[in-house]
């Protein structure tokens, strides 16, 4: 899984979650529910899939700050470390963009794979 562009990192968000929607979809687990049940159900799940797709070799978030100088602050300070180094913040700000693209990604993945929960 590569984790050193922000479309690739976009992806592999997309793609797992699709496979957590098709898991609970397989699993029955999405009988008689609505679009916002679903939605706060994805939203449960959000730190867990998210941190699953964070970058982890700083050879990796290195190139990701050279595509985008945008990862070198983060907007919620209180989210780092007391002492935080180059890669706590350019980690945590990759965070906030991944979180910031999770609700949309997910209205998408309900749209493909629920089709009949109209928005």
């Amino acid at each position: 899984m590569s984790r050193n562009s922000e479309r690739a990192l976009l992806d592999n968000l997309e793609s797992d979650i699709k496979e957590r929607l098709k898991w609970e979809i397989d699993q029955g687990n999405m009988v008689d529910v609505d679009r916002d049940s679903i939605m706060d159900e994805l939203n449960d799940m959000s730190n867990e899939i998210i941190d699953n797709n964070l970058p982890i070799y700083y050879s990796d978030m290195a190139k990701l700050l050279a595509e985008n100088t945008n990862f070198a602050s983060v907007d919620d300070e209180g989210l780092l470390p007391e002492n935080p180094t180059v890669w706590n913040i350019i980690t945590m700000s990759i965070y906030e963009w991944l979180s910031s693209e999770y609700h949309s990604l997910c209205e998408q993945a309900i749209d493909e794979l629920l089709p009949e929960l109209e928005a």
